[in-house]
């Protein structure tokens, strides 16, 4: 079994249930490690993206000022 995960579809991939073709090109192998802190980042709302380096990182999400604005008036 391996894990990946792929950037354009910002999803998880794994041999023991994806074949080969469904597994996008740009897809990045990870390690069990790895794939539980992506997860768990994930899940708090973080973002996994690709650092300059090639490796995932995970990043805080894009502040939108309409939603920050509207959480001041409220």
């Amino acid at each position: 079994m391996a894990a990946f995960y792929s950037p354009s579809e910002r999803g998880f991939f794994d041999t023991a249930l994806n074949s080969k073709k469904q597994i996008p090109t740009d897809a990045i192998a990870l390690t069990e490690p790895q794939r539980k802190e992506l997860l768990a980042g994930i899940a708090r709302g973080l973002l996994a993206q690709v650092s300059e380096s090639g490796s995932l990182q995970l990043v805080e999400p894009p502040v939108d000022p309409a939603a920050v604005a509207l959480a001041e008036r409220a």
